[in-house]
């Protein structure tokens, strides 16, 4: 099998085999998926934005495969309805701004702020704001931490994995240190614009991020938080004032299932839609169309 893949691998290199691999469809075997690695910017199937993909070669899917295809792809669908009705996205743990930039093409009026405070990430992010051009125009972008206070802070990662960063050492990590501030702050005395709309994925830190938006939080937005953990879930709990609503979106099924409290809800399923119930109704109504057709007993928990 190693002989096999170790000839794709140079065939691969070829002159046009990117072409023939999406001309026949072959991309789907997963041998060549794994084996084939395109250079430089990818543009992402039946979508305008063109993304620089790094060290992953997993970014290749949104080029051939396409966002339907991806882990959380329920997920982006729900982030781009809601950016569809929204004023102002904050995208906190903003990674390379995929989400920024779907959500951008979903609604050109949408002003959106990423927060990103891997160093490397933050490169490839400013990278792809400049590879889309006019898409990217109501973005902007910050090297920040998103926390309970301000201050400065040691950010740990590691160079060969992009997704990774913690605010604990972490053996073989790099150190970075990087300004935090809290949501409220840079509200009153930054001048950003309030957000309606909250994404939130810092792999852990999540309940700590909505902590600093105490006075924001009373304003009611719309939520989409990552939950890793019960004990990151009971955070993000305690952060929130009372009323606000949990339906975990579940990648496998594509449907809402509403929650009592926050824990992991799978393997793949780990993000919730978070609204107070003065706007419940009037949230699940615009994701209508979104879920996968159910019936029965299913039916009550899907949009």
């Amino acid at each position: 099998m190693s002989f096999i893949k170790k000839l794709i691998k140079k065939g691969l290199r070829g002159k046009g085999a990117y072409r023939l691999i999406q001309y026949l469809g072959l991309y789907r075997i997963k041998s060549v998926r794994r084996a084939v690695i395109l250079p430089g910017p990818i543009q992402i199937k039946n979508r305008k934005v063109r993304i620089q993909q790094g060290i992953r070669q997993g970014f290749n899917d949104y080029h051939y495969l396409g966002l339907e295809n991806q882990a959380d792809a329920f997920t982006l669908d729900v982030v781009m309805k809601l950016s569809g009705q929204a004023s102002s996205l904050w995208d906190i743990g903003a990674f390379i701004a995929l989400d920024s930039l779907l959500a951008a093409e979903t609604n050109p009026n949408l002003e959106i702020v990423a927060f990103e405070p891997n160093p490397g990430n933050f490169m490839l992010m400013e990278k792809n704001l400049e590879l889309n051009g006019p898409l990217s125009a109501n973005i902007k972008a910050f090297p920040y931490g998103i926390g309970p206070g301000n201050g400065h802070f040691d950010f740990y990662f590691d160079e060969k994995r992009p997704m990774s960063g913690s605010l604990k050492p972490v053996d073989g990590f790099k150190k970075h240190i990087v300004d935090v501030y809290a949501g409220d702050f840079l509200i009153a005395d930054m001048g950003l614009k309030k957000p309606d709309l909250i994404k939130i994925d810092v792999e852990g830190y999540e309940g700590e991020v909505l902590s600093g938006f105490t006075n924001l939080l009373k304003e009611l937005p719309t939520l989409i938080v990552e939950v890793l953990t019960r004990e990151g879930g009971k955070k993000v709990e305690e952060a929130l004032p009372s009323g606000y609503e949990y339906f975990g979106i579940i990648e496998e099924t594509r449907r809402l299932l509403k929650k009592d409290e926050l824990t992991r809800l799978s393997k793949v399923s780990k993000n919730y839609l978070i609204i107070d119930q003065s706007r419940t109704s009037d949230v699940l109504n615009s994701l209508q169309g979104l879920s996968a057709p159910t019936s029965g007993r299913e039916q009550i928990q899907a949009l």
